[in-house]
């Protein structure tokens, strides 16, 4: 009788280890999945952000180039004139040129901004809404997406020394 009790207690302990494994391996084996899981959702995240941040820079390099290639035909245009023209003269259509130029920048960089905004993530849309200016939009966002000063710079045809300007301006304006 007693060794039939032992063995009933022995019997029920090894079912309650094997059932204690079996739980056990299930855990890990959740855990592992969960873990997968975040691995493989994080990584679908930072290919979004970076598509955004490769769609963005392009945007705004072809913005550039657009501009540049209008004030390329533009000084291809004043070349040809006649070279008895005036300094007064000349100065004017520089001054022209140079406005385009300006308007340009502006009217591109809102094209490219308007076109990329809704690929951003909601708090770089957000403070963006509180900056003035496309040129300080474009460097905060190239900013927030990863972006040195000297990308930044290149992309905006701007100097490195106008894009900290920038930076501190927008940090100054957002906090």
């Amino acid at each position: 009788m007693e060794l039939e009790r032992q063995y009933d207690v022995s019997s029920r302990e090894a079912a309650l280890a094997k059932t204690r494994q079996q739980r056990n391996l299930l855990i890990v084996a959740v855990c592992a999945l969960v873990l997968l899981l975040a691995s493989f959702l994080r990584q679908r995240f930072m290919q979004k952000k970076q598509r955004a941040a490769e769609t963005m820079a392009n945007s705004v390099i072809y913005a550039a180039a657009r501009t540049h290639q209008n004030t390329l035909s533009q000084l291809k245009e004043l070349q040809r004139k006649p070279k008895f023209r005036t300094v007064e003269s000349l100065q004017d259509n520089i001054s022209v040129i140079t406005k385009d130029l300006r308007r340009g920048f502006t009217q591109h960089f809102s094209e490219a901004l308007a076109n990329n905004l809704a690929s951003l993530p909601p708090h770089i849309r957000q403070s963006v809404e509180n900056l003035s200016g496309e040129r300080a939009k474009i460097v905060y966002i190239l900013t927030e997406l990863g972006y040195s000063e000297s990308e930044i710079a290149e992309f905006t045809c701007t100097s490195i020394d106008s894009v900290r300007t920038i930076g501190n301006n927008n940090e100054k304006v957002l906090s």
